[in-house]
């Protein structure tokens, strides 16, 4: 059976969630234990994807958790998403997808904030 680098095999379903975090940091300290305990046993190849407008600096606004990856007793941390060779994701991929994300969230919280009803577009 054919492998990837990382010795997993090459053609297999890899299960992934996708949330939006304004602030990716922060909810890793304060739910990481509790997300790794919770669902690290049931989804132990769980792939979560984190998507931010405001990443720290030097990081993407797309960022993985691969539990499958995390060793025992290691805090939970997030890569960005092109560091995960087993996604084949390209580096100038994320950043074209990280402008529309960057232009695209500030918009939401503005109609948001406008209490414009979902699915209507704010005068």
């Amino acid at each position: 059976m054919a492998e990837t680098s990382t010795g997993r095999p090459l053609h297999r379903l890899i299960p992934v969630e996708v949330k939006y975090r304004a602030n990716i940091e922060e909810f890793l300290r304060r739910y990481g234990d509790e997300l790794l305990s919770k669902i690290g046993e049931q989804w132990p190849e769980l792939c979560i994807v984190l998507v931010t407008d405001n990443p720290a600096p030097g990081r993407s606004c797309f960022q993985v958790i691969d539990l499958s990856m995390i060793p025992p007793d290691a805090p939970l941390a997030s890569l960005d998403l092109h560091e995960i060779r087993d996604l084949d994701v390209f580096g100038t991929t994320v950043r074209e997808y990280e402008g529309l994300v960057r232009r695209i969230f500030p918009l939401l919280r503005l109609v948001a904030a406008a209490g414009t009803p979902r699915g209507q577009v704010a005068p």
